[in-house]
């Protein structure tokens, strides 16, 4: 059983490239007086703590609020859905006063200030976590001692997989769309985004995406798509204007948003070939390459080839029983995922591929 975690049971805070972990609750102001001078070409950086929201669907929000474009704002790293989470964002020439001013449920602005450059994705050190881990969120009574000692006993290392969330936290299907981009349908790739049924959503977002399945209407879908399905309807509004430009309608989407597919299909790939190595990977040293992918249809998300470690370390580890469950901390740096660490500590983990 994968994990099934909370934002009240799962703490993530981003660490900034000098370490500063962005804790929960805590206000923030990094910027300098000087600043106040610059009257357009700034940007507002602003710590953002959410719940219950994507870092995606939480920033699609504040943009509709603010009647603003959504690609104003960037971010140096996505943040799951289902956990309380602080991270460090920007939007460009957005007065701080609007930002510190807006009302949206589930979601704080803990401190913004100005600043002459965006955030850029990947610009952090890693994360915070601490998980509470019972036997209804992860199937199994967590042994306390027998992780500790499995933790003492790798050296704090655990197999580097990408987590679940990397292929959609409710659907699972980001790497099929990745592959379908690659492969050149671009149809498919939009189809299977705003039709595939995913085991954890909500009915009327399962009832939604079949009819349009069977249907394929798109200005009718407008009618019954739930408005919490932001890029999907942004997507349909597109189509039913503009017959079969499918390449239109998947540029609608924040271009952070449109990379995340191609980055998922990469990942797959990543966990199918450390699974397969199983116990032959090395613990010290070794990586995995990841070869470049060209997306011929939109050569702007063609993804470079890079190397991914086969294991991550956990640093400041704790892990201690609190009641009849577990509380568990650790950092990892940036890419490397907690819930996978967690489900190894417990000996449940699936990797998926």
């Amino acid at each position: 059983m994968a994990l099934s975690l909370s934002p009240e049971t799962f703490l993530v805070e981003e660490m900034l490239p000098d370490s500063t972990v962005l804790e929960k609750g805590k206000q923030y102001n990094f910027g300098e007086e000087r600043c106040q001078q610059w009257q357009r070409d700034y940007f507002s950086h602003f710590v953002l703590q959410k719940e219950n929201w994507t870092t995606h669907a939480a920033l699609e929000e504040m943009a509709r609020k603010l009647g603003v474009k959504p690609s104003r704002f960037d971010f140096a790293g996505s943040k799951d859905r289902n956990a309380t989470t602080t991270q460090l964002c920007s939007g460009f020439a957005i007065a701080p006063e609007r930002l510190m001013g807006l009302q949206i449920k589930d979601v704080s602005i803990n401190g913004c200030w100005k600043a002459k450059k965006k955030v850029k994705l990947g610009q952090l050190a890693g994360n915070r976590f601490t998980m509470l881990l019972e036997k209804n969120n992860c199937g199994v009574v967590p042994d306390v001692e027998a992780m500790k000692e499995k933790a003492l006993q790798n050296s704090f290392l655990f197999p580097n997989y990408f987590g679940e969330q990397r292929f959609g936290s409710m659907r699972h299907n980001s790497h099929l769309v990745g592959e379908l981009l690659a492969k050149g349908d671009v149809q498919g790739a939009v189809m299977n985004f705003l039709c595939f049924v995913g085991e954890r959503e909500q009915k009327e977002s399962t009832e939604a995406r079949k009819k349009l399945s069977a249907e394929k209407d798109f200005g009718a879908a407008l009618g019954y798509f739930p408005q919490s399905l932001s890029p999907e309807r942004k997507m349909l509004a597109w189509l039913a204007a503009h017959e079969n430009d499918y390449a239109g309608a998947y540029r609608t989407m924040h271009r952070a948003m449109q990379l995340l597919f191609v980055h998922a299909y990469q990942s797959f790939a990543f966990n199918k070939t450390l699974f397969e190595m199983g116990e032959n990977a090395e613990k010290n040293g070794e990586e995995i390459f990841l070869e470049k992918l060209e997306v011929a249809s939109f050569p702007e998300l063609s993804s470079e080839g890079t190397t991914r470690k086969t294991f991550a370390k956990m640093e400041s580890f704790s892990c201690d029983q609190e009641g009849e469950g577990v509380v568990l901390r650790f950092s990892l740096q940036a890419g490397s995922y907690a819930t996978v660490a967690a489900e190894w500590l417990l000996g449940t983990l699936q990797p998926f591929c």
